[in-house]
């Protein structure tokens, strides 16, 4: 008789303590940072003033998708975004590419 009570509470505390739903509770994953550089790629150098697209650090040392642009009027003026999926976006003045 004590061996079922027991293994009847030991069922309810496994089940009390066992979260309903485990993978609701971890974060998605983003996809890689290279991935969203590309995806984003072609849309952003078709911006006017924007002159280069990469991967660097934002000024806290996160990754960030870095945006060059001709001079700081551009990224002033421009609708650049300041994330993409989550990723932080940099705008860097780098002036104009000159063909070496």
């Amino acid at each position: 008789m004590h061996h079922r009570r027991l293994v009847r509470c030991l069922g309810l505390m496994l089940l009390l303590t066992t979260p309903a739903c485990p993978a609701a509770e971890e974060p998605a994953m983003s996809p890689p940072i290279e991935d969203i550089k590309h995806k984003y790629e072609a849309h952003l150098l078709a911006m006017d003033g924007v002159v280069s697209v990469g991967i660097g650090r934002d000024d806290k040392g996160r990754p960030a998708i870095v945006v060059g642009v001709r001079d700081a009027s551009v990224a002033e003026h421009t609708a650049l975004p300041q994330a993409l999926e989550g990723v932080p976006v940099v705008t860097r003045v780098l002036g104009t590419p000159r063909a070496q």
